[in-house]
């Protein structure tokens, strides 16, 4: 009877010192490594002599892209990122010379992999900030940041994968696109093509056409000055559009889920619950202006009215 006893007592203790054990390796496994502190910074300076007209070919995986005019024939780069050692090694930033182009790319040394888009967790602050002549025709990419161009004058084209687009007192035509990302236009003279998947479009003080679209965000225009044809619309959002109280125009506008609400005078060629056609301003020559929306409304305004 004692040694039954015993053995019962033996085994008791070491199925319990098994379940610490256990209750140790599981602990172990769910215990995460405490972020490093950000410690260090990369710092880059370059200048260039480039002729006008050149082209600024732009790739970057991770940094915020800025181009800026300045009074200078030179092109003066600063790229600046701040955080772990242990990621900012991984960066990389080249400069190629070509024939009338200069290309600046910052990439990653490392392929990217699934996880890859922790690192970034590592890198607190990337940027890279260029001073340009103001005649340039640019292309601008990024995969993980946001993108700035102002002052420029020539033919334009920016794309983010994940950030938000700003254009600012351009003259010249201007591709934009942003795949979830915001885009902002002002003081443009030219012709504007932007294109966002998932975020909104605002463009102020445009003169001359434009191609707007959005699969799912608003989208705001205002024209100053209209000219040639212009397409404006979004999948699931509402438009607002305001023009000049002298505009000649030719408008079609429809809205499948929403409202139509029209300033304007207009002389109806065509018009049904959700659609509207007509002639803005004296005689038939003019402007085209097409707007539509698939689940929003639609307001066509004066321009003296802010959007």
């Amino acid at each position: 009877m004692k040694t039954k006893f015993f053995i019962f007592i033996f085994t008791g203790i070491i199925f319990a010192g098994g379940l610490l054990l256990c209750s140790s390796i599981k602990t172990k496994e769910i215990q995460f490594e405490p972020r490093q502190e950000f410690s260090d910074e990369i710092k880059i300076s370059k200048t260039f002599k480039v002729k006008p007209g050149y082209k600024l070919i732009v790739e970057s995986d991770i940094a915020d892209v800025s181009v800026l005019s300045h009074q200078s024939d030179e092109v003066d780069v600063n790229f600046y990122a701040s955080g772990s050692s242990k990621y900012l090694k991984d960066l990389k930033v080249d400069f190629e010379e070509g024939e009338g182009t200069l290309t600046i790319r910052v990439k990653r040394k490392r392929e990217f992999k699934f996880f890859n888009f922790l690192s970034e967790w590592g890198v607190e602050k990337a940027e890279l900030k260029i001073l340009s002549p103001q005649n340039i025709n640019a292309e601008v990419k990024t995969a993980g940041g946001d993108a700035h161009c102002e002052g420029l004058k020539g033919e334009i084209s920016i794309s983010c994968a994940g950030g938000d687009v700003r254009l600012k007192n351009h003259t010249g035509s201007a591709r934009l696109s942003s795949a979830g990302g915001d885009i902002i236009a002002s003081d443009i003279n030219g012709e504007l093509e932007a294109k966002s998947a998932g975020g909104d479009i605002i463009v102020r003080k445009l003169s001359g056409s434009i191609v707007a679209k959005s699969s799912g965000g608003d989208v705001k225009v205002e024209l100053i000055n209209a000219m040639g044809e212009s397409e404006i619309s979004t999948a699931g959002g509402d438009v607002t559009v305001s023009a000049s109280s002298n505009l000649n125009a030719y408008v079609e506008l429809k809205a499948t889920g929403g409202d139509i609400q029209i300033d304007f005078p207009i002389k109806l060629e065509s018009k049904t619950h959700y659609e509207l056609n007509g002639w803005i301003g004296n005689g038939k020559t003019g402007a085209k202006i097409k707007i539509s929306t698939s689940g929003g409304d639609i307001e066509f305004k004066r321009i003296d009215e802010e959007i």
